[in-house]
């Protein structure tokens, strides 16, 4: 499991969101929804995203299987 700031650096490489505080959410929201290619854009990076990490208990386990 990834901490917090793991998924945040993880969401800024793929380009699946950005990150704003609670000052900056009201823009940020009306940017995305003036700019549905882009908003469309971080949805699909965002479910690539998560894709790629499915199967990521499996692969621990298996892993840890083999040292014992």
């Amino acid at each position: 499991m990834h901490t917090q700031p793991e998924l945040v650096e993880m969401v800024k490489a793929s380009e699946a969101g950005i990150q704003v505080d609670e000052f900056d959410l009201k823009d940020a929201i009306e940017n995305l929804i003036q700019n549905p290619y882009q908003a469309k854009a971080f949805g699909k990076r965002g479910f690539d995203l998560v894709r790629q990490s499915t199967g990521a208990l499996t692969l621990t386990l298996n892993t840890l299987n083999q040292i014992h």
